[in-house]
């Protein structure tokens, strides 16, 4: 029932946005959505089926802001989602700003949390009062697949308990 009940939520959520928004974003830096890990990845961790990996050789900032971690996350060996971890609420404004102007108008804004949604990705950058911020950019299609494996393990689980 959760799990029909996220799955709702995301395709409501996915209905309410337009189809695009500026510079769509179609991977992250030259990784493109669906790629496999490539040879100078190592692999860090396992969260509910998606493998995350970081780069050996990672540039890290984004113009003027310091990055902590860059992590590439991939579902059935294919890229779906990047995590970027910083500090500092001049960063989160700074990346926001930089977001922005590549992006256009977010879409959605809230108590530092802003994001830009479309039918195919959405990109998103918040910060906590902790110092800690994250950028995240993720690919719908993939994310849909995640979620439909989920609600048919949840289904299956429970196959003998009626």
């Amino acid at each position: 029932m959760r799990v029909t009940v996220t799955l709702l939520a995301f395709v409501i959520v996915l209905s309410s946005v337009g189809t695009a928004f500026q510079n769509e974003p179609e991977g992250f830096r030259g990784l493109k959505w669906g790629d496999a890990p490539t040879e100078d990845m190592t692999f860090q961790v396992d969260i509910n089926q998606m493998m995350y990996y970081v780069r050996s050789e990672e540039k890290m900032v984004i113009g003027d802001v310091p990055l902590e971690v860059v992590s590439y996350g991939f579902y059935e060996d294919r890229f779906a989602v990047c995590i970027v971890l910083f500090t500092g609420q001049e960063n989160y404004n700074l990346l926001r700003t930089i977001l922005e102007a590549r992006h256009g108008a977010p879409s959605e804004e809230g108590f530092y949390k802003t994001a830009w949604q479309s039918q195919n990705a959405v990109v998103s950058v918040e910060y906590k009062f902790g110092g800690q911020g994250v950028l995240s950019i993720t690919i719908f299609p993939i994310a849909m697949e995640i979620i439909r494996a989920k609600e048919k393990e949840a289904v299956d689980k429970a196959a003998d308990d009626f």
